[in-house]
């Protein structure tokens, strides 16, 4: 029995992390609703890197939220929304597109550095 303990507890030791995991489509959810709201308060000239914004944090939530919980959560998300400034919120998502955005160039970046150094000369 003692010798099952530990295994039992590797076993449930990525459920627990996962569990303390915070939930990812919460956010993404959240920024597209801030983001459609901003839509409706933005120039004309500043409409189209909104909808680029919206159209990246959709495509998020598309692949992470099943259609049969869709609207559940975009319920839920509006409601987390409500009586908050826009602001951070925006800025909390654009900050997080700056990061993915880095992190796609950097890894170009070493593509590029990788295949260069392996080019016959």
């Amino acid at each position: 029995m003692k010798m099952m303990l530990p295994g039992l507890a590797m076993l449930l030791a990525p459920t627990a992390a996962t569990a303390a995991t915070p939930d990812r489509s919460a956010f993404d959810l959240q920024c597209a609703l801030a983001l459609q709201e901003a839509h409706g308060k933005v120039t004309e000239a500043e409409k189209g890197e909104i909808q680029a914004a919206m159209t990246f944090f959709f495509g998020r939530v598309d692949a992470q939220v099943p259609s049969s919980e869709l609207e559940t959560r975009v319920v839920a998300a509006s409601a987390a929304l409500q009586g908050k400034a826009l602001g951070p919120m925006l800025e909390q998502c654009g900050g997080y597109m700056i990061e993915r955005g880095k992190a796609w160039k950097d890894l170009g970046e070493r593509m590029l550095a990788k295949e260069g150094s392996q080019r016959p000369r």
